[in-house]
């Protein structure tokens, strides 16, 4: 595994040219969602929003929208051959689960009434309301293609 957190991740990023920071306040409401948007059309760089109004937590967008950076994350060369033959390697060959007793992702644990989905930043693209965003790749087999590979988010 290339990384140990995704805080090694984002510093591979910003060592290879493709991560830019944002340290001025940004509203998760319309603004992140119009700025990445204007990105994502340009073909733009990851943005770190380090400043979200209203949030103790940064938020990271656009972090493997391009091959290149996709390629980065998972640790191959940035063609779409080699990042779904990656895929499936994935698939095929799991990571089996290490259970421990402490670790980084658990500094913050929050149980009960304590949970609150609203505490992470979340960007809000339409009036329709708030999106919590996550990304998925899937590979399938299809009859009209030996493998087709899809982007959810």
């Amino acid at each position: 595994m290339p990384y140990n957190d995704l805080r090694a991740f984002i510093d591979r990023l910003e060592k290879e040219g493709e991560l830019v920071r944002v340290r001025a306040e940004v509203d998760s409401d319309l603004e992140v969602g119009a700025i990445m948007r204007n990105v994502f059309d340009k073909r733009g760089k990851a943005i770190l929003f380090e400043n979200v109004k209203g949030h103790r937590m940064p938020l990271i967008c656009g972090a493997m929208d391009t091959f290149k950076r996709y390629a980065l994350g998972v640790d191959c060369a940035p063609h779409p051959r080699e990042i779904l033959k990656k895929n499936v390697e994935a698939v095929r060959k799991p990571i089996p689960p290490t259970m421990i007793e402490k670790a980084p992702c658990q500094e913050v644990v929050l149980t009960g009434d304590e949970v609150d989905l609203n505490g992470f930043p979340s960007l809000r693209k339409t009036k329709g309301g708030f999106i919590q965003r996550t990304c998925a790749k899937t590979a399938n087999l299809t009859r009209r293609s030996p493998w087709q590979c899809q982007t959810s988010r």
